[in-house]
């Protein structure tokens, strides 16, 4: 069956799954499911923002606008604000974050907004964009940090002999990461703790399964878990990563 012919309305959770199988992010996987993938209005929520920030910093509107197409280009920018891209990528929120110098509670409201998992300090990519933005460093120089800690996120396991309870790493390495001062403090705490960092994507495929179970209350049939393993694959192939790491 087309997708297109599927009714989110007479069929909700039918159109959820549908679309699970169509999207090779397990993070909108689980969102499908979860929520019925929400209407994104991307256009409105970018123009607010740019609206705040212009009355913040006594500017226009154009002005501020104009910031944003030097960072993100101004077509991908015209496509936001008209509505021609119904949704934003993680990346590009980020980029917007640095380039309007959003807070760190802005962005983390602003991901949401936009229908996209907050900041989660697990993941080693976090971590620096959130120091980076409560820093001031550029988009450029927190991207270029971050590509060079990606595999921690990769290939790392749950430790099993931590002295941390699960329960607590999370606000232990926020707490770690908010002591440092300068890139080179940060990039010592997060070797120091590099055992800590790679077990989100793990965590929602787990909630992408349980979540599945509970809209299909029968055995998963086989060619079912083939095509879940199918967006898993899509997903760990992004990441250069070999099939069956997660």
């Amino acid at each position: 069956m087309a997708e297109n012919t599927i009714s989110r309305q007479n069929n909700p959770t039918q159109w959820a799954e549908k679309m699970a199988f169509y999207t090779f992010d397990i993070d909108d996987a689980v969102r499908c499911l979860d929520g019925d993938f929400p209407i994104r209005r991307i256009a409105e929520e970018l123009n607010k923002v740019i609206k705040d920030k212009a009355e913040v910093r006594n500017t226009t509107y154009d002005e501020i606008k104009a910031v944003l197409q030097d960072a993100c280009s101004a077509v991908n920018v015209d496509n936001w604000l008209t509505g021609k891209v119904k949704s934003l990528s993680r990346d590009s929120v980020i980029k917007i974050a640095f380039a309007l110098q959003m807070s760190y509670e802005e962005t983390e409201a602003f991901l949401k907004k936009c229908w996209i998992d907050g900041f989660y300090l697990r993941d080693v990519r976090d971590v620096i964009y959130r120091h980076g933005l409560e820093n001031g460093w550029t988009y450029e120089a927190v991207a270029e940090m971050a590509e060079g800690f990606s595999k921690l996120n990769i290939t790392n396991t749950d430790p099993d002999d931590s002295k941390i309870p699960q329960g607590e790493i999370t606000k232990y390495l926020s707490e770690q990461a908010s002591s440092a001062r300068t890139r080179e403090e940060l990039e010592g705490i997060i070797d120091q703790n590099k055992q800590f960092f790679g077990t989100f994507r793990r965590r929602t495929y787990k909630r992408f399964m349980e979540l599945y179970e509970k809209y299909q209350p029968a055995p998963l049939a086989p060619e079912t878990h083939a095509a879940i393993r199918q967006i898993v694959n899509e997903a760990e192939a992004g990441f250069g990563l070999p099939p069956g790491q997660y």
